[in-house]
């Protein structure tokens, strides 16, 4: 996308929420933003069977004692999910690809991950595994915080960095992702701190992981809400097929 063509979309969004605010209508951040007709799965099986249809294999109960507390965060999980399929094609392209698909997502209670090694995380993505842990249990939408310590850790949020993760595996020989690493190298580690987060200044796939997250979020783009530096958005967009 040119620097012309996205000054015209954010123009374009700026007078339609401006028209909305004059005739006392709540801007669009206000507004639902999950994908339609989505049905909560009431069953493991039912959870399982929206995950393979996902790409995202089967949804394991680690250690969350209460089923209902597993359903909802399982749930919540597969609505992110067909989200951001829904809305960004490349990433629906990738994942629908039965050979590269996720095998399982596993579910942790919210104190973390009790592994060696990994006490207090709240995500991890094993890349030989084809593996997903999640810990996080905080439910609510927030738009990205870019420049702090992590761009969202909410439960989806953090699913969408782990999901970033595993997109990054995918396209390694991609031109898009080819640009991100020449863009990553050309940049410092305070100047990724100051643009994306303080966990994205790490190194490279933290870098990716953490854009792909705050540039996936349900309210990116939104009024008031932060953006990411044009160079990285625009990476973002030819990878992920949004806007």
């Amino acid at each position: 996308m040119t620097d012309l063509t996205r000054l015209q979309s954010i123009f374009k969004e700026f007078r339609e929420t401006t028209v909305l605010v004059e005739k006392g209508v709540a801007p669009k951040c206000a507004m639902p933003v999950n994908p339609p007709n989505f049905v909560p799965a009431k069953t493991v099986k039912e959870i399982n069977k929206k995950a393979k249809s996902l790409g995202l294999g089967r949804i394991v109960n680690k250690n969350i004692t209460d089923p209902k507390a597993f359903l909802r965060r399982a749930n919540e999980i597969l609505e992110e999910a067909a989200r951001v399929q829904r809305k960004y094609p490349m990433v629906l392209k990738h994942a629908k690809t039965d050979k590269w698909s996720l095998k399982s997502i596993e579910l942790w209670k919210e104190s973390g991950l009790d592994m060696e090694g990994w006490a207090g995380s709240v995500g991890d993505y094993t890349p030989s595994d084809k593996l997903i842990r999640l810990a996080s249990n905080r439910s609510a939408y927030e738009g990205p915080i870019l420049g702090e310590m992590h761009v969202d850790t909410t439960a989806t949020g953090v699913f969408r960095h782990e999901y970033g993760h595993y997109l990054q595996d995918r396209i390694d020989k991609t031109k898009a992702y080819k640009e991100f690493t020449e863009l990553h190298q050309k940049h410092s580690s305070a100047w990724w701190k100051k643009n994306v987060s303080n966990y994205g200044g790490q190194d490279l796939d933290e870098a990716f992981a953490e854009s792909f997250c705050a540039y996936t979020n349900p309210l990116y783009r939104k009024i008031r809400q932060p953006r990411l530096h044009p160079q990285i958005e625009n990476i973002m967009e030819e990878i992920t097929g949004g806007l």
